[in-house]
């Protein structure tokens, strides 16, 4: 029954052919095969069109080039190009388990109205930053929780979306350009009637930035997006906010526990870098935030 439902997933990429390789070899292992893999190549110089081309013997990769500026537009761009009617968005830099797409599909079909949002851990392990990251998106998703299985927000980055809600509702808004594009589109939908459903066994594996460098440029960039969201927004309930009560309360914990745990296990080095990075990381969202109010 699950694999009735035609499926395209849509991945964008720019100059990360050693990441999208280990993407495709995931896509590759699914225990139920996609119909299309819309890859969205922005402008890519690197061996991407190679690594492309390679893996289209063993996927239904279909790859169209594009040189627009931001996440809204190439999202947007691989809408126009699939056509089956569940889109399953998938980072680039994700790595997903084998029963990811039957586990989109099983809960599209028990909420076939609904956006079905996956889950996601970061890798690579003991990596001081990607556990981080990991701990900041498993609270982010315990904090947006209503009930037991309804989001108020979604991430793109592991994502089902029949396309019969972005034919009536329209897609991606290209006045997110910075970012954010799909806690504004989450915001929409929901705005319309329309369910954010948690699929907690559709797991992604996603691979974080694994440096101090860049680990606050990304941030410094999710910041200015979700300030810029916050002015686009009119109705205060759904503003993010500078440092939003719930999530940061649980960033806390989450930072209080692996500092005893590294304690613990005598792990100096990341004892000492977690303070600094936790303070760091406060200062760059306050200047990003404030960058475009």
């Amino acid at each position: 029954m699950a694999g009735k439902v035609t499926t395209s997933i849509i991945i964008l990429t720019r100059n990360r052919a050693h990441l999208l390789t280990k993407n495709f070899d995931s896509l590759i292992k699914q225990s139920i095969k996609p119909n299309e893999i819309i890859v969205i190549d922005n402008n890519s110089v690197d061996s991407t069109p190679q690594a492309i081309k390679k893996y289209q013997k063993n996927l239904p990769i279909k790859t169209f080039k594009s040189l627009a500026s931001g996440y809204s537009k190439l999202y947007n761009f691989g809408v126009q190009k699939a056509s089956s009617k569940l889109l399953c968005f998938l980072d680039d830099d994700c790595v997903a388990e084998k029963n990811w797409l039957k586990s989109l599909i099983n809960k599209h079909q028990q909420y076939p109205n609904s956006i079905i949002q996956g889950n996601a851990f970061s890798f690579p392990k003991d990596n001081l930053y990607a556990e981080i990251m990991g701990n900041h998106y498993q609270n982010w998703l315990k904090s947006n929780l209503i009930g037991k299985e309804e989001l108020r927000f979604l991430d793109n980055k592991n994502l089902a979306i029949p396309k019969i809600l972005i034919e009536k509702y329209g897609g991606f808004s290209q006045k997110q350009n910075l970012g954010s594009e799909d806690i504004e589109f989450g915001l929409r939908m929901r705005k319309n009637g329309i369910k954010i459903i948690f699929q907690p066994k559709a797991i992604a594996w996603h691979h974080e930035r694994n440096n101090f460098k860049d680990f606050v440029k990304q941030h410094y960039r999710i910041a200015k997006s979700e300030s810029r969201l916050d002015k686009n927004l009119k109705e205060d309930e759904n503003k993010i906010g500078l440092l939003p009560k719930k999530k940061t309360l649980m960033n806390l914990q989450s930072a209080l526990r692996s500092e005893y745990k590294y304690l613990l296990k005598k792990q100096w080095s990341k004892a000492v870098k977690l303070p600094f990075v936790y303070f760091t990381l406060l200062v760059i969202r306050i200047l990003g935030y404030f960058k475009t109010q």
